[in-house]
């Protein structure tokens, strides 16, 4: 599980923006489920943050699924 404020995951993903956007469920859950690997999404969601993101390592074996997430989710920050 990873916890990333709406907002910033909004701003930098137009997946995230639209999904946002509808009604959340009444009983207040704003959990997301994706298919992509926690490794993965350890590279991605930091973008969420761009003042803190270490460079993109395209050596790290979850490169090319975390290219696939970027592109998937639209996150413009990368």
């Amino acid at each position: 599980h990873f916890k990333v404020h709406s907002t910033k995951l909004a701003a930098a993903s137009a997946f995230f923006n639209d999904l946002l956007g509808v009604p959340q469920p009444a009983d207040g859950s704003s959990e997301v489920p994706v298919k992509e690997s926690s490794a993965a999404l350890e590279i991605v969601l930091p973008y969420a943050y761009p003042a803190a993101v270490p460079p993109f390592d395209l050596g790290h074996p979850q490169c090319f699924e975390a290219i696939r997430a970027v592109d998937k989710y639209a996150v413009s920050t990368l």
